[in-house]
């Protein structure tokens, strides 16, 4: 504010003031992950109610190492599927040979003593 003697002057209808204009609330926003602006849904000053989107970013190098990270963890459970999948028929195989180990010891145990049967007559 200025204080002067009071002069006889032409009529202004506006007085040349300089000063500030400050808003009575400022909220400072910040983005976990930054990017480019893709929509504008507000413009600047205007009134925004809670919840309302203010504006839209877009972060491409995330959705990429987004989408990588979901490739790597699909290929993660297709290895875990075929391992196991392995197993099972490493399993199989090995439940196979003993089955068969059994039958064939059975049927030499069976010719072994028709052997010394025909050997004891004999």
């Amino acid at each position: 504010m200025t204080i002067s003697t009071v002069t006889k002057e032409p009529f202004r209808e506006y007085i040349p003031i300089t000063g500030q204009v400050r808003p009575l609330l400022s909220i400072y926003l910040d983005a976990v992950e930054g990017g480019q602006v893709a929509k504008i849904y507000k413009e600047a000053g205007s009134l925004i109610k809670k919840g309302e989107p203010i504006l839209k970013l877009e972060n491409t190098n995330l959705l990429l190492d987004i989408m990588y990270r979901e490739a790597q963890a699909f290929e993660q459970s297709n290895n875990l599927r075929n391992s196991r999948l392995l197993i099972e028929q490493n399993r199989l195989v090995l439940n196979r040979n003993i089955a068969d180990a059994d039958f064939q010891l059975t049927r030499l145990k069976k010719n072994y003593e028709r052997q010394k049967r025909l050997f004891e007559e004999v």
